[in-house]
């Protein structure tokens, strides 16, 4: 690189190379400081089987998903025809749009953008209201629907869990509700925590075999983007996420709380110079191996600064003024351009500190 000098500030002929090679310590980022701690949410894929204990009724007739259903939540005689009556109007209603099965239909219905609760459905008659919320249940927990997160939401069940739990009868489910029974906290908050995860179980159309950390984050943080966690700007789940690490749903390496799960750890060494989207990968990946070298000795504060020096004040600016440079071989032209542009702060103020790039200039 040419040397060059700019007022009494540029006392360096060029970085050299030399440095590097004292150092024979190679840190690995994957590990200590510099590892990040939060997941990433994502929802899981769809199962290639949709879990249906009670059978799979999604083309069938609504006089016989009414029977299966009432004859399987209502054990007591005196209560069927109300079922039957509730199954039968809701999927009489979504009978009137189009679609091959009732998953379709009630896609098509606009009831799962979760601005139409079906109870509205019934006008002034809080007896219809009440049988049409009911028979929606029901058609979730035996999922012959599955609605997303906000069309679940926008309609307010009771008794959803037992409901679910009926129909699932699942060891890893109950096993999770046992120890959420025996919480040493309110009845609402175990009724929460149990609610949570039959919520996202229904939303995602899985088992809790498919039920991953990244996945329940997802439903956590979905529920905090959109208001329907139980306090204000908090996340749903945070109760049942550390039952579900303690039974062995979720994989070991997995943090322990949903907070830690959100807590965004210190950046590694590639996230560092990655945000600044350098266009030249050969240049990219010798500042990560240098920069790897140098985090044996600097802390984690001390290496960020070093980091952007390099990366976005040095190198950044060169693939700016010349998008052709191929390597730290800099031509005159480019360093005085890079020497000139280095005096003024991106919002136009001069930079009081030019020893500070330059020294981890001349250091690389």
């Amino acid at each position: 690189m040419p040397s060059g000098k700019v007022g009494d500030s540029f006392r360096i002929q060029g970085p050299t190379t030399n440095r590097t090679r004292r150092h024979e310590i190679v840190a690995d980022d994957s590990i200590g400081n510099f590892t990040p701690t939060a997941l990433v949410p994502s929802p899981p894929p769809l199962p290639t089987r949709v879990p249906r204990s009670l059978g799979d009724y999604s083309t069938a007739s609504p006089e016989e998903i009414a029977a299966v259903a009432a004859a399987h939540f209502s054990p007591s005689e005196k209560n069927l025809y109300l079922k039957r009556r509730g199954m039968l109007e809701l999927l009489g209603h979504l009978a009137t749009f189009s679609g091959d099965t009732w998953q379709q239909r009630w896609e098509a219905s606009g009831h799962d953008l979760g601005d139409k609760p079906v109870a509205d459905l019934a006008g002034d008659s809080q007896n219809l209201r009440r049988l049409l919320n009911v028979a929606l249940g029901h058609a979730f927990a035996m999922r012959l629907i599955r609605p997303s997160l906000l069309g679940f939401r926008a309609n307010k069940f009771t008794r959803y869990t037992p409901w679910f739990r009926s129909v699932a009868q699942d060891p890893r489910l109950e096993e999770f509700c046992d120890r959420a029974d025996r919480l040493p906290v309110s009845q609402g908050r175990r009724t929460r925590a149990k609610f949570d995860v039959c919520c996202a179980l229904t939303v995602f159309g899985i088992d809790p075999d498919g039920l991953t950390a990244e996945a329940f984050l997802y439903y956590a943080s979905e529920s905090r983007k959109h208001g329907l966690a139980d306090h204000g700007n908090a996340f749903a789940g945070t109760l049942a996420w550390p039952i579900l690490h303690e039974i062995g749903q979720f994989a070991a390496s997995a943090p322990r709380t949903l907070r830690a799960a959100v807590t965004r750890g210190q950046l590694s060494i590639e996230e560092s110079v990655d945000r600044h989207q350098l266009r030249n990968r050969a240049v990219r990946d010798l500042l990560v191996e240098y920069l790897r070298h140098r985090s044996a000795e600097l802390d984690y504060s001390t290496l960020q600064t070093h980091t952007n020096l390099l990366v976005k004040t040095f190198w950044k600016a060169i693939e700016q003024i010349n998008p052709e440079q191929a390597d730290l071989r800099l031509s005159e032209e480019t360093f005085t351009a890079w020497k000139e542009r280095l005096l003024i702060l991106p919002n136009g103020k001069p930079r009081l500190d030019i020893d500070g790039p330059l020294l981890a200039v001349r250091a690389l």
